[in-house]
């Protein structure tokens, strides 16, 4: 009997993809083992080997899986995992930059606009003053891992216009043009459903579930600088380091 619910709104590749990252999560696949075969994925399954191959697919792009030329596909060594650390506040490109992987920022969206109530509570301004938006899409090796949705200080709006931030830190570029970067955050991450309009960019079913991370970083002066909507797949690891 199929353990899929063809009755679901979640294709049928992507609950393969599911219950495979789940054997790994729970220890049920090891770091090493080798995958089954997608012939017999696919009688196990009950399903196409076209749609196993999309599920093996995803799991590669994820880096939950990885394909050894000439032996067959097997476990990952490691998760991607962005860490969070308790002395300093950093970025992207900051955790990525070490791993032997292309770093790229698909902008999506850099303007000066009126703030959600929210945003304006957490910056401590009025919902009339205009705060810059920055979002970008976070790539590793052509695969979506992260979608940042940034609102700064309207002040930085000189600095951030025209800017292209495909490749550069941002963090990095406001050290460099007014001699500062967040110096403290307060960070709270929370389980949810991913939004309709950020599925497309995660490579996500509608409703999958993610990660959000909300990030309040400040000047050295206590005024906020910058708040971050981190949008994160379900297998991207967050960790936190505690202690210096």
């Amino acid at each position: 009997m199929s353990i899929l619910c063809r009755e679901s709104e979640i294709p049928l590749y992507r609950q393969i993809a599911d219950d495979i990252t789940q054997k790994v999560n729970i220890g049920e696949l090891k770091v090493g083992d080798k995958i089954a075969s997608e012939t017999d994925l696919s009688e196990f399954y009950e399903v196409s080997r076209m749609t196993v191959r999309q599920a093996l697919n995803d799991l590669l792009r994820e880096r939950v899986l990885v394909r050894k030329r000439g032996f067959g596909t097997f476990v990952a060594e490691h998760s991607v995992e962005r860490t969070f650390h308790p002395d300093r506040v950093t970025g992207f490109f900051d955790e990525f930059s070490n791993e032997n992987a292309v770093l790229k920022s698909i902008v999506t969206e850099n303007a000066l606009i009126t703030p959600p109530k929210a945003i304006a509570e957490l910056m401590n301004i009025s919902e009339t003053t205009p705060v810059c938006k920055l979002t970008r899409v976070r790539t590793l090796d052509g695969q979506p891992i992260v979608v940042d949705e940034s609102y700064l200080d309207q002040s930085l709006w000189k600095y951030l216009d025209g800017t292209d931030f495909s490749e550069i830190s941002l963090f990095e570029y406001l050290l460099e043009v007014i001699g500062e970067r967040p110096n403290s955050s307060n960070i709270s991450v929370r389980a949810s459903a991913v939004p309709q309009n950020m599925a497309a960019y995660l490579k996500v079913s509608s409703g999958a579930p993610i990660l959000n991370v909300e990030m309040v970083n400040k000047y050295s002066d206590g005024r906020v600088m910058q708040v971050g909507r981190l949008y994160c797949p379900e297998w991207l690891g967050i960790k936190f380091a505690i202690g210096r």
